[in-house]
């Protein structure tokens, strides 16, 4: 869906209504979509999700300390306790407290990773999609290349040369999430640029730069919006995967997925909270996050907006 963005044309009588009429259309835009995304009762149950999520792992260990660097054997495998009211892993960490480290890791990688990929796939779409022709042609054949490289044989060798860490798991794969934005970005920015605003644009002598990142950038938001929503999903089960590998971020740090992986070497002892909690985290963060993307695809369709 594009927005007409009001555009600087010098002096005239006709400027002030035109702007006042562009930022009236946005507002009653902005509140129809806003409207249509609380109707979703699965987007509001997601984004109540994610907000326990977030007070859970970063205001949790304010309430709950615990000893997440230095392991201590002799407590290891305890079950549920007042002590640990979700038992000891087998390094002796309390559980409840790796839970809210682990996540911590695994949302900071999942909200980069969708910062990363939003601002490098939508600035390569959107240049593509702007210029056309040969310029686009060879940035999307690009594109194409890289993603004909399958994602975990990828990750793999990269993981296998770096040394993994937080930070470095959100390069490697915020460079590989950016390739399907920058797609869709430039499906967007082939419609945008045929708008009239964007002639009007040209008309009055702005430069490219310009009206890629003034017109066609903004107008192009809310696919970029819905797949960053994704994209911290997909992230996070990315570093589950790589966990399960064994290439996952190196203790005494944590993410969900690596703590998964240590509870399901205790399957078959009886040792259910090494395995439920980490896997519930998962399923439910990543489940929130979809149904979130799901909800704001539906709440910015155009088609939608006509009812």
């Amino acid at each position: 869906m594009a927005i007409s963005s009001p555009i600087d044309t010098g002096p005239g009588a006709g400027r002030e209504p035109e702007a006042g009429e562009a930022g009236e259309s946005a507002r009653s835009v902005g509140r129809a979509v806003l409207q249509t995304f609380m109707e979703n009762r699965l987007a509001m149950a997601g984004l109540a999700i994610i907000v326990c999520m977030v007070g859970f792992c970063f205001l949790g260990p304010v309430f709950w300390h615990t000893n997440q660097v230095s392991t201590d054997f002799s407590q290891a495998n305890r079950g549920p306790s007042s002590a640990h009211p979700l038992g000891t892993d087998p390094s002796g960490y309390d559980v409840l407290g790796r839970l809210m480290a682990g996540g911590q890791s695994s949302l900071e990688i999942g909200f980069a990773v969708a910062i990363v990929a939003t601002l490098i796939g939508g600035t390569w779409g959107a240049i593509a999609g702007f210029a056309g022709g040969i310029v686009d042609a060879v940035m999307m054949r690009i594109v194409d290349a890289l993603l004909s490289i399958p994602t975990l044989v990828l990750l793999l060798i990269l993981v296998t040369i770096i040394r993994p860490n937080v930070g470095v798991l959100i390069l490697i794969l915020g460079v590989q999430s950016w390739l399907i934005t920058s797609r869709l970005v430039r499906g967007e920015a082939l419609t945008i640029r045929t708008r009239d605003f964007v002639a009007a644009a040209r008309v009055v002598g702005a430069s490219r730069r310009r009206i890629v990142y003034r017109h066609i950038v903004p107008n192009a938001l809310g696919v970029m919006v819905v797949q960053s929503a994704f994209e911290v999903a997909n992230a996070i089960l990315a570093v589950a995967n790589l966990s399960f590998l064994g290439l996952g971020i190196p203790p005494p740090h944590a993410d969900w997925g690596s703590i998964l992986s240590s509870g399901l070497q205790y399957l078959y002892d009886g040792y259910w909270w090494l395995i439920y909690p980490p896997g519930i985290a998962i399923v439910l963060t990543v489940l929130a996050f979809y149904s979130i993307g799901n909800a704001l695809r539906d709440s910015l369709d155009a088609r939608l907006q006509r009812r």
